[in-house]
């Protein structure tokens, strides 16, 4: 019976849709991928923070979240909630 209960959880651990490694291959993707072809689930990801981008900071490949807090928002008034949208809504390629 052991080996069933471990034969599930090592089933279900691999449904699980794990974020890949930010590397030249995903380089400018979204995290999560369907973020890169259905822009509801961008708005969505974007909107309650989830929403990263794979970037490349100082010769190192990582992930970096596209969002920022309106605290920041209110500081820098060089960027507004309608520029933030557009940027979601459609990425650079």
């Amino acid at each position: 019976m052991p080996w069933i209960s471990s034969g599930l959880l090592l089933a279900a651990l691999c449904l699980t849709d794990q974020k890949p490694a930010c590397s030249k291959h995903n380089h400018g993707r979204f995290w999560p991928e369907a973020a890169n072809t259905n822009a509801e689930v961008r708005r969505s990801a974007a909107r309650d923070g989830s929403l990263e981008l794979c970037s490349v900071a100082v010769w190192k490949y990582k992930w970096q979240p596209v969002t920022v807090s309106v605290r920041r928002l209110a500081k820098d008034a060089k960027l507004t909630s309608a520029q933030f949208v557009d940027i979601v809504d459609n990425p650079p390629k």
